[in-house]
């Protein structure tokens, strides 16, 4: 019973991977310790998306795939392994990972976050290990401030290696990345700004737009509204197109997550136009008088 579950909760998973490839959809982001609980099921998140990536891999245009390093020493008792300090155990991570994607090398290879037990030294030789040992094309990190990015930016610059991308929470309601000049520093440096929780953990969407929802939702109402009436006069697009094509106006890259078909085709609306510089300019305003 259980099995058969499992079966028809991976077929589901792949119909809507197979979706997003089909909409256009090239970057698809896991991490080690996603769904690290399925790890011995063969369900957690590298796994499969190794799994779909893999199979999906004779399409006309390849796909890119990034996992993460994380850097919590204890790491080892949620996916195995040893303790985690120095780079060897970066290395090991990435070994691991790349075993339970199925794959010889990573697109993208990731710092999760910085900690302090991981010198910024540290991760910068680890990643250029990874590369080369040919296990990673490129590197990036998540969630670092402006000051830590450009700290390692600086490590791996001396190496002749580019950061390629530094992935933080962005999106409408939370704009920490640009009034904090991150934003502005990714793009002065050559680094891709990848926008995780780009909806608000769904409050970004027309679901809340009449009401109900938590209190979060309750405080944008009015900016759901004008983002409705927006969508509505750029062609019949939804709340969760403008917040997504949004980021991409600002530079953005958003990874928004997908569950179901459905919702995978109304995220690849987003993708093939542009909103206007005064309707970003309307939700900014907007935004300093919430």
């Amino acid at each position: 019973m259980q099995r058969d579950c499992l079966a028809a909760a991976q077929a589901q998973l792949q119909e809507v991977f197979a979706a997003a490839v089909e909409g256009g959809v090239t970057f698809f982001d896991t991490a080690e310790v996603y769904g690290y609980e399925s790890i011995k099921s063969g369900q957690s998140s590298e796994i499969l998306i190794g799994k779909f990536a893999n199979e999906s891999q004779s399409s006309s245009q390849p796909l890119i795939v990034g996992t993460k390093f994380f850097t919590v020493p204890w790491t080892n008792l949620l996916v195995g392994g040893g303790f985690r300090l120095g780079r060897r155990s970066m290395i090991d991570a990435l070994r691991a990972s790349l075993k339970r994607m199925d794959r010889d090398k990573i697109d993208l290879y990731q710092i999760h976050f910085p900690f302090p037990f991981f010198k910024q030294t540290t991760l910068a030789d680890g990643l250029q290990e990874a590369l080369d040992l040919g296990l990673a094309t490129a590197v990036g990190v998540c969630n670092y401030n402006t000051s830590q990015l450009e700290q390692i930016h600086g490590l791996l610059d001396k190496k002749g290696i580019p950061l390629a991308t530094n992935q933080v929470k962005y999106n409408v309601l939370e704009h920490k990345p640009e009034t904090s000049g991150l934003l502005e520093k990714c793009q002065e440096l050559g680094v891709t700004l990848v926008a995780h929780s780009p909806l608000q953990q769904g409050i970004l969407t027309d679901k809340y737009v009449n009401g109900g929802g938590p209190k979060a939702a309750e405080k944008a109402r009015i900016l759901l509204k004008l983002m409705q009436f927006i969508g509505a006069v750029s062609g019949g697009k939804t709340v969760t197109q403008v917040a997504l094509n949004y980021l991409m106006c600002k530079g953005a890259v958003p990874i928004p997550g997908c569950k179901s078909v459905a919702q995978v085709q109304e995220h690849v609306g987003a993708m093939g136009w542009r909103l206007e510089s005064n309707e970003i300019g309307i939700i900014d305003e907007k935004l300093h008088t919430m």
